[in-house]
């Protein structure tokens, strides 16, 4: 594109840094937004959230956290889309305890939780065989108006039968 002189704008970089971060090349996309810094084109949302998820498809939650934090230092606006690609990289790593942390701050931040946050954290739970806090977050989700869906039963049917708890899974369908 250089030879060409197209010019580069931050949605070229986005899709390049995308690209690499989800074929797991996050250090790759760290030299990409390094050039797109020294060219004078700044971050975006869509930026950070690239690297967000990057590093919490490699595991590497505490890159992820800082790369969130630094993206409210930055000024940008953070939504629940933004929590929600963190707390799923937590839930994924088998580190409830921060997902919950996160879950807790969204609606101090005014954020309204959604059915993928609630379903998110229900699948975590799942996973590590805590199938009574899944419940009764489940019993929360609902009383805040936000119904289960497919994917919720789904996901709350799997983890009961990945753990052998057929009879369970059985009462909640």
């Amino acid at each position: 594109m250089l030879a060409s002189n197209v010019a580069l704008n931050v949605v070229t970089y986005n899709i390049l840094i995308d690209a690499y971060c989800k074929e797991r090349m996050v250090f790759e996309a760290e030299d990409i937004v390094d050039t797109m810094i020294k060219k004078g084109i700044k971050p975006n949302v869509i930026t950070y959230n690239a690297f967000i998820d990057g590093y919490c498809m490699r595991n590497k939650m505490s890159k992820a956290k800082r790369v969130f934090e630094l993206m409210i230092k930055e000024g940008c606006a953070v939504d629940l889309f933004n929590y929600n690609i963190l707390n799923d990289g937590y839930c994924k790593a088998k580190r409830l305890d921060e997902a919950m942390n996160l879950f807790r701050e969204m609606p101090q931040k005014a954020l309204v939780l959604n059915t993928m946050t609630y379903t998110t954290l229900i699948q975590g739970m799942c996973q590590l065989g805590r199938f009574f806090n899944a419940h009764e977050l489940l019993k929360m989700m609902c009383a805040s108006g936000q119904l289960p869906n497919l994917v919720t039963y789904s996901v709350l049917l799997d983890g009961l039968r990945k753990h052998s708890k057929i009879k369970e899974a059985l009462k909640s369908s």
